[in-house]
């Protein structure tokens, strides 16, 4: 036993023998003691053993005034009380008590087992003055000596319990302290004692003077005991020795603008100041220590600031939780590309040259509410083929399944427009009516884009996390793992043991089936599997999905890129050019865009203009040689036959207009009701009012409109042009004969 406490315990010993009472086994049990909200009545003569107070299970051997407990004279208490006082069951309080969160707590023997011996001053605060509201209840104690009858309100005792709570444990412990001289006053009062000789033992005990006494009373004065401990809570606010140490001239703002920068050290920006405090004549700076401890001083997050940026103080302030349960099966995909850490070799050329080693990048589209990875693709290059690729998968392993939000990264691949064209970006502008339409637009699916530089809004980023670590550190790999940075990279890795793309495809197959069938402890998921959670999900009764046609599918699978119409009706899509009557048809210029498929460039392609489709099947115009024979024959009948429809089509337009000249009407009039032509000025005279029922409005001829006029005009400055061509040709085809 310490000095101290031998000390306090013999002053108690001859305090209570001076008194002649018997010794209250109530107040030598207590440790750090919280309150109860109960008031405390008694008279000053009335005694322990009169009360008829309920002795404990367990009763300790001393306690130490001070305000420190030892082990060997605690409160204990077992399970079954810990869990009535802190309102949790006895499991919780065996599992807290084997993961140490009850300092002190140990195993005893008890009825043929083993039982947890807790210390009471490990429960909560509200725990301990819940076992003393007992304790005090049992023995009939229902007031204070003191003047007590606060009447706080729930939300005022709540701010008030709030400033113990939020005090350091150093003034915790004093406040303690404070109460326990209070109550150990209370006690001797009890016991018949007379104030002065209560005072005196309460000082002699607690080694407190008189002043500070009064105050602990002056504070818990008009307050039920229950409402004490918070009131003694020691109060420093105002105090002017805890601030910032004068720096002389402009020191202060030069070191925090030294230490702010990233990676300083702070002993290194410190001296650095002192070099320029003695060239300019600053005068002399606080000591190291005094610096660090200002240092300290400045608020935390504006630290993270000044030397990590905006995105470490977005780190700081609280992220909301996603509540995945509002989502349904499909409602919401989320993608995104990671460029995995392992080396490859292409050895048959499938993304390049034969023999070329590199790092695979992954690409993989998520469903929100299940965590299944519905489809992924692998490449050696982030592009908007490689998102293709796997949206693609996506809608092979889901039979067509399309969600109604996809969640996609910021990134070029995602953002290229062939992927989200159509769709408004931050970085896109506004949308022009001749936009390419992008995969997803085009199947009407909306775009959501992703939070730039949090990676946190993307659960896909767990993902790939826990799919590396399963995949890409397995021994088959060793050699040709490289770690995510230079630093990390292992010493035995090595660029000639790079692993086949074929073997990285079959073990990623492997363990991501893995993943799929493991139990997952995300919100939502009640501890069942992604693959177990989309099977329930998907035969829910009354789900119905989205799909998609497979002619759909198939324009889907086709890449995307803006094309000019040339004068002749073609255009170039990577060098091939293609051509069809519908093409020759269209306006000449840009503004048009087609759909292709990158693999096969002789397949026949699709032209859009906007969400239009303008030409369908163009088929390539085939290179041939100059001394080709067939092929010239092939392409001049081509032209042949698309000169003599375009002819047919202008003198059919031509004729219908002439049919509804004046003079034509006339004649038809005259032809068929003569008696509506006047003879002297061959006028048509104005129709009687009544009419006969079986002309339709069908045989009135209808007013042109302004597009009409100009296409007809159009029509004819084509035939124009197509006789004029055929005039110019016609010596030509004859001199070669």
């Amino acid at each position: 036993m310490t000095e101290k406490a031998t000390k306090t315990t013999k002053t108690r010993q001859e305090n209570d023998e001076k008194n002649s009472a018997p010794t209250s086994t109530l107040f030598p049990q207590r440790v750090d003691v919280d309150l109860a909200d109960s008031k405390i009545t008694s008279t000053p003569t009335e005694t322990t053993a009169d009360t008829g107070f309920c002795q404990l299970s367990t009763t300790p051997q001393g306690y130490d005034r001070g305000g420190r407990s030892q082990e060997a004279n605690c409160i204990l208490l077992s399970t079954v009380d810990a869990a009535r006082l802190t309102g949790i069951t006895e499991r919780s309080v065996n599992r807290n008590a084997a993961d140490g969160k009850y300092a002190g707590a140990y195993k005893t023997p008890t009825n043929g087992g083993e039982g947890w011996a807790i210390p009471l001053e490990a429960l909560p605060a509200e725990a301990q003055a819940l076992y003393w509201h007992q304790q005090f209840t049992t023995a009939g104690l229902t007031a204070d000596l003191f003047e007590g009858g606060s009447s706080f309100t729930p939300e005022e005792r709540e701010e008030h319990w709030k400033r113990y709570e939020l005090a350091t444990e150093k003034c915790q412990g004093r406040a303690r302290v404070a109460f326990a001289a209070l109550m150990r006053f209370n006690e001797l009062l009890r016991q018949g004692s007379k104030k002065m000789p209560a005072y005196a033992a309460v000082m002699s005990e607690f080694d407190v003077v008189r002043s500070t006494f009064n105050l602990w009373q002056k504070s818990v004065e008009g307050l039920e005991q229950g409402d004490w401990l918070p009131a003694l809570v020691p109060d420093f606010s105002g105090r002017t020795n805890a601030r910032r140490a004068d720096w002389p001239g402009q020191s202060w703002t030069f070191f925090l603008n030294d230490i702010c920068t990233p990676g300083r050290p702070l002993k290194t920006a410190y001296n650095r100041t002192v070099r320029e405090a003695e060239a300019k004549g600053w005068g002399k700076l606080p000591s190291l220590q005094t610096a660090r401890r200002d240092f300290e001083n400045v608020d935390p997050a504006v630290i993270a600031l000044l030397r990590e940026g905006e995105t470490a103080l977005k780190r700081l302030s609280p992220t909301v939780r996603r509540d995945y349960t509002a989502f349904a099966l499909h409602d919401q995909w989320t993608m995104d590309g990671r460029r995995m850490d392992l080396m490859v070799r292409d050895q048959r050329g499938e993304f390049g040259p034969k023999g070329r080693t590199f790092r695979l990048w992954l690409y993989a589209v998520m469903d929100m509410r299940s965590r299944y990875l519905v489809g992924y693709a692998i490449g050696a290059s982030l592009n908007a083929d490689l998102v293709r690729d796997a949206l693609m998968t996506a809608f092979k392993n889901t039979q067509r399944i399309v969600p109604k939000c996809v969640q996609v990264d910021n990134g070029m691949e995602a953002a290229a427009k062939e992927i989200t064209g159509g769709a408004p970006w931050r970085l896109r502008g506004k949308v022009k009516e001749d936009e390419i339409i992008g995969l997803l637009p085009f199947l009407g699916v909306e775009v959501s884009w992703a939070t730039p530089a949090h990676g946190q809004t993307k659960p896909i980023e767990r993902l790939f996390g826990t799919l590396a670590r399963m995949c890409e550190t397995r021994p088959e790999f060793k050699g040709a793992y490289c770690g995510n940075t230079p630093e990390a990279r292992p010493e035995e890795w090595d660029a000639g043991k790079a692993a086949s793309i074929d073997l990285v495809r079959e073990l990623f197959s492997e363990e991501l089936g893995a993943y799929l069938r493991t139990p997952h402890r995300g919100d939502g998921m009640n501890g069942k599997s992604p693959m177990q959670m989309y099977t329930e999900l998907m035969n829910a009764p009354g789900y119905v999905p989205r799909q998609i046609s497979a002619l759909q599918m198939r324009v889907c699978a086709l890449s995307a890129v803006p094309i000019t119409i040339q004068k002749d009706g073609s255009f170039v899509i990577h060098g091939a050019r293609y051509y069809s009557v519908e093409t020759a048809s269209l306006a000449k210029g840009r503004g048009y865009y087609a759909r292709y498929n990158r693999h096969d460039l002789a397949e026949p392609v699709f032209v859009y203009r906007g969400s239009k489709l303008v030409a369908e099947n163009v088929r390539q115009i085939e290179r041939t040689p100059g001394n080709s024979k067939e092929a010239a024959k092939k392409i001049a009948k081509e032209r042949a036959d698309f000169i003599r429809a375009k002819k047919a089509m202008a003198k059919a337009l031509v004729n219908i207009q002439n049919l509804d000249t004046p003079a034509e009407i006339a004649k038809r009039v005259a032809n068929e009701h003569p008696e509506m032509i006047d003879k002297a000025t061959g006028e048509i005279l104005p129709a009687s009012k009544v009419v006969a029922l079986t002309v339709s409005a069908a045989d009135v001829p209808k007013a042109k409109s302004q597009r009409e006029i100009e296409q007809s005009a159009s029509i004819r400055a084509m035939a124009d042009e197509i006789d004029q061509l055929m005039a110019a040709n016609s010596p030509k085809r004859y001199r070669k004969r």
